[in-house]
């Protein structure tokens, strides 16, 4: 098995999307962030993670956007799981469980 699998393959109780935001899930939250914007993802790749067991998991991502023109460009989103949403952020729901989502630099823990 290989890295991406294994991580992809990580649980935790507390953390239920933590196997969605891992995997290819993670699209769905990214296309409903930038969709009102007429937007799509094109691809995306995990840049960093960040699991703090039992209480939290941030990814980072590297997003390629289509955009309405049809033109592509990079873009960075971070999404975040446990604890009370992040303020400022667009907060989704799945399952129950929601995630904090925003794009960087949009980071709503800076000042």
């Amino acid at each position: 098995m290989d890295i991406h699998a294994r991580t992809v393959a990580l649980t935790d109780s507390a953390l239920p999307l933590m196997p969605f935001i891992l995997g290819a899930g993670a699209e769905e939250l990214l296309s409903a962030a930038i969709a009102p914007a007429g937007e799509r993802v094109v691809n995306f790749s995990h840049r960093q993670v960040t699991w703090r067991p039992g209480a939290s998991l941030v990814a980072e991502l590297q997003v390629t956007i289509r955009d309405t023109g049809g033109a592509r460009r990079a873009a960075q989103f971070v999404i975040a799981t446990g604890g009370r949403p992040a303020r400022g952020a667009m907060v989704l729901e799945r399952d129950g469980a929601q995630v904090s989502l925003w794009r960087v630099p949009a980071d709503p823990h800076l000042p």
